[in-house]
């Protein structure tokens, strides 16, 4: 599986925003936290790709359509 977050080595601004608010918690939670907020990051840079995919093919069609 392809990752597009990883909070052990923060990337942007918001993932070590996120890194830091994970150290005021109990190791355990913190733990227990990391793949939840990942997958959420990954799924929500994977929606927006096929978004931008979607808009790329309604906006070929309508060029395809005006030829």
């Amino acid at each position: 599986m392809l990752v597009f977050s990883d909070l052990e080595e923060p990337g942007i601004a918001e993932e070590e925003k996120i890194k830091n608010q994970l150290r005021a918690v109990d190791k355990a939670v913190e733990e227990a936290l990391i793949p939840s907020i990942e997958a959420l990051a990954n799924k929500k840079a994977e929606e927006g790709f096929y978004t931008g995919v979607r808009f790329g093919a309604r906006l070929m069609a309508e060029l395809m359509t005006q030829v």
